[in-house]
């Protein structure tokens, strides 16, 4: 900034000591920065001396609204909002992630590079707040209380100004900002093919070089009431934001619009990163599934943005058994069985997480490619004291009489949702807890839960079959399995085309590009 300090002392003088020559000295000084310093933009982009950071740049002259989403597209969770926003790596800035915390059951704040690839990432019970006085209401114990302050600064390289060359009004003392601190401006760890054997002729060499772009994704789970995150673009040489329209437009460090970030990303590796984890790396079974009508997998290792806290499990659902469903001439369902961790129950008032949950969010998609047509969070699902649950699902037919919340069912025709067709149920873990393992990232990836141990979730995992809802039990009984949670596999995979020569089944291998 081209500001000249002295001038800019002599009018906080005067403003301090004379209340007439305030408003005019203080505009001369807003002019100032705006033609004199390009880096604060245009004239009603004011800054008031008297002010802090927040104070000033809190608004919408330089606030920047993130892309706001519900789960329904890029196989979302429908429960859930997709905060987004895409950025140029510029060491000169540094991006500061701010809202308030949400009551809600998760949320998250993660990077990714110009791979589509996570860099780096927070979860809510450890974002710390922006103040002493406010307080994060994912610590066990926290009960959720409005208006209380979070913000994630994003470095893209640079280092922090000397408190002398700090602004007046561009003072950050008193708010933590670099206490939730990710990094914007280094490549992705792992899921690198160079040196794979099993590469392709002529297949393009992953890129190790730091990024050049990226883009920020916040996450709100089963959320209640809430707002978009905002974006402060600050000038590391003067302390100050920028303009959101200097962000956006001048510097085009900024976009909400996925077209425009298409350029600035490596399109190139984002499209290897996908053939590689799709079509290269090898999907893997234990043999054929007997007793379950689909057959489950865990993701690949890549999904482009791709939520560092969950693991997915995911099954194609086959012609056959959608053909039976389907229709109120049939009365088949499909029956999915399991049992649920042990979750919490907020967002909710008074409560708060306790500590010994097993898991913090469970839900299962229906899926149509990418769509996501409707998502069950785990809240939805009725289940006994053990938490054992028996899903109904039908598309298009009548309730059977006994599948009912009273009978320990939890019923569902997809049909009052579903526009197009059903290709596949997707089912989200998100932050397991370390001593609970019968989740789906203990699986490999792009490998089948079941195995001759009795599966790497026992009685967690779904099992499917297709029943007629007329014979259903007057009470939902359990498909128990055995705990073979902590038990390690001992015989050897096989590519899935050895027992299924027709094609793999599994969700999320070639189907999806990417999973919120």
């Amino acid at each position: 900034m081209l500001i000249d300090r002295t001038v800019r002392k002599w009018v906080w003088t005067a403003i301090v000591v004379d209340g007439k020559i305030q408003y005019m000295l203080r505009m001369l000084y807003f002019c100032l920065l705006a033609v004199g310093g390009a880096a604060l933009g245009y004239a009603q982009c004011s800054i008031d001396p008297a002010k802090n950071f927040f104070q000033n740049f809190d608004n919408s002259c330089y606030a920047i609204p993130f892309n706001s989403s519900s789960g329904s597209q890029l196989a979302g969770d429908t429960n859930a909002r997709y905060d987004l926003i895409y950025f140029h790596v510029n060491p000169a800035y540094e991006l500061i992630v701010y809202n308030t915390f949400p009551q809600a059951r998760y949320f998250s704040v993660t990077v990714n590079d110009d791979h589509d690839a996570a860099s780096s990432s927070v979860a809510d019970k450890n974002v710390q707040p922006l103040t002493s006085s406010e307080h994060n209401p994912f610590v066990p114990g926290t009960v959720y209380t409005p208006n209380q302050r979070y913000a994630v600064t994003v470095s893209l390289g640079g280092t922090q100004p000397p408190p002398g060359n700090i602004l007046s009004g561009c003072s950050l003392s008193g708010y933590n900002t670099q206490g939730n601190l990710l990094n914007g401006y280094s490549r992705h760890s792992g899921i690198n093919w160079n040196g794979d054997p099993n590469l392709p002729k002529n297949f393009p060499a992953h890129i190790g070089t730091p990024p050049v772009a990226g883009s920020i994704m916040a996450r709100r789970y089963v959320e209640v009431v809430g707002q978009a995150s905002k974006l402060l673009v600050r000038d590391l040489k003067t302390g100050c934001a920028i303009s959101a329209s200097d962000a956006i437009n001048k510097y085009q460090m900024i976009t909400t619009d996925p077209n425009v970030y298409s350029k600035w990303k490596d399109t190139n590796q984002v499209q290897s990163h996908f053939k590689y984890a799709n079509s290269i790396q090898p999907r893997l079974c234990y043999g054929v599934v007997a007793d379950n009508a689909l057959l489950w997998e865990r993701n690949p290792e890549y999904i482009a943005g791709i939520n560092p806290d969950a693991a997915y499990l995911a099954t194609d659902v086959p012609s056959d058994v959608k053909r039976q469903i389907s229709g109120l001439l049939s009365s088949k369902v499909l029956r999915i069985r399991l049992r649920l961790p042990v979750l919490p129950a907020m967002p909710c008032t008074g409560c708060s997480l306790s500590g010994q949950e097993q898991l913090r969010y469970w839900s299962m998609s229906f899926q149509d490619g990418a769509k996501t047509i409707i998502s069950l969070k785990d809240a939805d699902v009725v289940k006994d004291a053990s938490g054992f649950a028996t899903i109904i699902v039908s598309i298009g037919g009548k309730q059977p009489a006994n599948a009912t919340a009273a009978n320990g069912y939890t019923y569902f025709d997809l049909g009052t949702f579903l526009t197009s067709s059903l290709s596949s149920i997707n089912i989200r873990s998100i932050m397991p807890t370390s001593g609970f393992s019968c989740v789906a990232n203990r699986i490999p990836f792009l490998t089948t839960e079941d195995n001759p141990q009795g599966g790497y979730m026992g009685e967690y995992a779904p099992t499917a079959d297709v029943v007629d809802g007329k014979s259903l039990p007057g009470h939902a009984d359990p498909y128990l399995q055995p705990d073979s949670c902590s038990v390690t596999p001992t015989a050897a995979t096989q590519s899935c085309t050895v027992f299924y020569p027709t094609g793999p089944l599994g969700g999320l291998g070639g189907l999806l590009g990417s999973i919120w």
